[in-house]
């Protein structure tokens, strides 16, 4: 049996509902929106798998500058590549190795062919490479000076309201956005989630301008995770970047 991995873009319908702290006027408003919409296919595209495709992990459409050919592009940990495949043919187009230095990136952001940023939360790193796999820059996604060559031996300590900082964690739902001079990606508190200042003080969006290097974090979680008599921890410490 041939397996294809299939990326469907769909077309949803949204709205805008003011929400009541209460967990279960929550829990309804969501049931009603569900019941009342449904997802509507656009367009799909299918890759075979192969010796050299997976079936996991970071992807982004992408169109060239001169709009004159639009590709998919996955990012392959195995293989340690960013491979393209033609869109909507999906047949497989070419890779781009990724240069040492990069550590392991979870997610990357095309803005062009010669600047493809790459994430690596693990290491508290952004890396910029052009379209031959060059490293051109590297930036720290942390703020204070911990050595993150060494961070397995000696990690940055736990954030505090005075001293923040958080790990980048980007994902399909929540890509990465470059906006003319800054870099905006979604992210975890660098902290215990089974504290309560976990949620108290916790931020899921960090800004890096490219220029300066400067760093901040916003978007700090809704009053309804606060509140721990209504929300357990675990329960939403994967879906940190929710936002209402």
């Amino acid at each position: 049996i041939t397996k294809f991995y299939t990326l469907t873009l769909i077309s949803i319908l949204v709205v805008c509902a003011k929400c009541s702290n209460s967990s279960d006027t929550h829990q309804n408003h969501l049931r009603k929106f569900v019941d009342s919409h449904s997802l509507i296919e656009d367009r799909k595209i299918s890759i075979p798998l192969d010796s050299i495709t997976i079936n996991v992990g970071a992807f982004q459409y992408f169109s060239n500058q001169l709009g004159q050919a639009d590709y998919i592009a996955l990012l392959n940990n195995n293989s340690n590549k960013l491979q393209f495949y033609k869109w909507p043919s999906g047949n497989y187009y070419k890779a781009i190795s990724l240069p040492d230095g990069v550590g392991s990136p979870s997610h990357f952001y095309i803005q062009s062919l010669d600047s493809i940023y790459l994430v690596d939360g693990h290491y508290f790193r952004l890396s910029l490479i052009d379209s031959t796999g060059m490293l051109l820059k590297t930036y720290r996604l942390l703020i204070d000076q911990t050595d993150y060559e060494n961070i397995e031996k000696h990690p940055p300590p736990l954030a505090t309201a005075q001293k923040y900082c958080a790990t980048a964690v980007p994902d399909n739902r929540n890509p990465i956005q470059v906006i003319r001079d800054s870099i905006f990606i979604r992210c975890y508190p660098w902290m215990d989630p089974f504290k309560d200042e976990y949620f108290q003080i916790g931020k899921v969006k960090l800004s890096l301008n490219l220029k300066t290097n400067h760093i901040s974090y916003f978007m700090p979680y809704p009053d309804m995770f606060k509140d721990k008599t209504e929300t357990y921890p675990t329960q939403f410490y994967n879906e940190s970047c929710t936002y209402n």
